[in-house]
């Protein structure tokens, strides 16, 4: 191949320069195009390949799905390496395809972000929300590509780059794909262990479709959100298998909500503290061949997730949960736990003693979890660790309703759907605790404290962490990953105000997330309506933002906002 390639066959052509190589695989090499920033050319190796791609490649050019470049602060980063034109050389002969440049200088592995190990190795984000929102910015790739008809088929997290700076997903190697073609389908050649459905172990690659996806889709979720677990990793069992595969083969999915007999989950399995919701559809992934949830379905659950992660008091730079109690604390614990029980089999049983002397009392080790580096201090049950677990599961139900109305008269700052009273959580804590003033204190002040220091932080500019996209174009689902002591979610509006309104409304963190809560509540309402009712609600909503704009250019905007959100929220429960 010359140093030149044509962006059509007929003589006189616009040609390109090749630039530097920047990778190679089974298939051809990937050039840099100097002429073309941003863009690269996939030459392939030879004309048998060259033969046996381009209509594949031609049936990708007729239907490409909608994934433009997305943008931040002057920057494009590709999501998809999809085909934007042929190439040809001097005679005309199709040689490969123009495409996106993923540059993998900015791009990392998908497999970096799964271990904590690997996080430190490449300087990665250990912030649990920061995998939630690689985890969902995927699933939205993939539903799209699964809308326009294409399925991935080898999906792995190898396969799979994601940018650092923006939390955004990069797809490689598009051309290997099963692509829907006007008149069939032109099928894929490759697929890897561990990540084939069970039905597909014994089809070929090219008889494969949606359903191998979404299998492989929500395994890797699994992995993002469950310390880097497959999830059908786990103790192995005399005559069970002990490859990944093996197991996905015989059923041994560890982390449902009904036990397997004959399968453990991982010792570093946080799956306990998940919603049951999320439990909800891995066991439908992995527990029917029939009914996996789509790409769409994650992406939305993963968007609803975002809106209700609670940074854990105990290590908010790095540990979030959903309600439930922070899993990465009770994986610690269980790890302390289990050190202190080895340090008293050191210990071994009482020894004899000579007669006639009064026999020595033997203590035992004391059973307390060691030290850890930003974990809870261990309680003992006198100090209310047992009630409090009840009344953390009394407050992880409270009805989203109740907790917006007492999160405004406390102006209290919270997660959505996480929002009390001190008051309120007085009287639950006590109900569960049968607990002192004092106790509550001890217990739950210092938590409320440490999440209003870390939600009510200033503005976060966006070169301190990374940003999400919206879900739709309706839905404001765009998110910002804070660093350092600002690790934490919050809705991108309060990071780049659109208006003086925003700003103001902004000011006040509670406000902000209240709004995010009835924005949510209002599309799931206006989503299931129809016809004159689907007009009301978009009637409401449309006045609703426009006393919400004048509301926020008052002398008070605040106390203004405060009672218009008391009356938007009655409106929205009641509808």
């Amino acid at each position: 191949m010359t140093g030149w390639v044509h962006t059509a066959k007929q003589r006189g052509a616009p040609r390109l320069k090749l630039g530097r190589l920047l990778g190679e695989g089974a298939a051809g090499k990937v050039y840099s195009l100097p002429d073309r920033p941003g863009h690269a050319a996939k030459l392939y190796h030879d004309e048998a390949t060259c033969r046996a791609s381009e209509a594949k490649i031609d049936a990708m050019l007729a239907r490409p799905p909608q994934l433009p470049v997305a943008r931040h602060e002057g920057r494009g980063y590709p999501q998809l390496a999809w085909p934007e034109a042929k190439l040809y050389d001097a005679t005309g002969a199709f040689v490969g395809f123009m495409m996106p440049e993923i540059d993998f200088d900015r791009a990392t592995s998908l497999v970096n972000l799964l271990q904590r190990s690997s996080r430190r190795a490449e300087g990665l984000a250990d912030y649990y929300g920061y995998r939630l929102l690689v985890a969902r910015n995927f699933a939205s790739v993939i539903a799209e590509l699964h809308r326009a008809g294409h399925h991935m088929i080898d999906m792995k997290p190898a396969n799979l780059r994601f940018y650092p700076a923006v939390s955004w997903v990069a797809v490689v190697d598009t051309d290997g794909f099963s692509i829907a073609g006007a008149r069939r389908r032109i099928a894929a050649q490759q697929v890897s262990d561990e990540y084939i459905a069970p039905e597909g172990w014994h089809e070929k690659p090219e008889d494969l479709g949606e359903a191998q996806d979404r299998f492989a889709l929500a395994a890797i979720v699994f992995q993002l959100l469950n310390n880097g677990l497959h999830p059908f990793s786990g103790a192995s069992h005399e005559g069970q298998p002990s490859d990944v595969q093996g197991r996905v083969q015989a059923g041994l999915y560890g982390y449902g909500l009904t036990p397997i007999v004959g399968a453990q989950p991982g010792a570093a399995s946080i799956h306990r503290s998940f919603r049951r919701s999320t439990r909800e559809l891995f066991d439908r992934a992995f527990l029917s061949g029939s009914d996996r949830p789509s790409a769409a379905d994650w992406r939305d659950h993963l968007d609803a997730l975002v809106g209700m992660l609670v940074p854990c008091a105990a290590k908010p730079d790095a540990h979030a949960h959903f309600g439930n109690g922070c899993g990465f604390c009770a994986h610690q614990a269980r790890m302390a736990a289990s050190a202190a029980r080895r340090v008293d089999r050191r210990i071994g049983p009482p020894q004899p003693v000579a007669q006639g002397r009064p026999p020595r009392r033997i203590v035992p080790a004391q059973r307390r979890p060691l030290p850890i580096a930003g974990a809870a201090p261990a309680r003992s049950p006198q100090s209310g660790q047992r009630h409090m677990a009840r009344a953390g599961l009394i407050l992880s139900g409270m009805v989203a309703p109740l907790a917006l109305l007492t999160t405004l008269a406390a102006a209290s700052d919270q997660r959505p759907f996480q929002a009390v009273l001190v008051s309120d959580l007085a009287v639950q804590f006590r109900e569960a605790t049968r607990g002192s003033e004092q106790q509550l204190q001890a217990e739950v002040a210092p938590s409320l404290a440490s999440l209003r220091g870390l939600v009510g932080a200033a503005r976060w500019t966006l070169g301190s962490g990374a940003v999400a996209g919206r879900t739709s174009p309706d839905m404001s689902g765009g998110y910002a990953f804070g660093a350092g002591a600002a690790a934490g979610l919050s809705p991108d509006r309060c990071v780049l105000p659109a208006n003086w309104a925003e700003q103001q409304l902004c000011a006040s963190p509670e406000l902000a997330s209240i709004d995010h809560e009835l924005e949510l509540r209002y599309f799931n309402l206006a989503a299931g309506a129809t016809g004159v009712r689907r007009d009301a609600f978009a009637a409401q909503q449309a006045q609703w933002l426009q006393s919400r704009n004048h509301c926020a250019r008052v002398v008070q905007p605040v106390d203004c906002l405060k009672q218009l959100y008391l009356e938007r929220i009655e409106t929205i429960s009641s509808a």
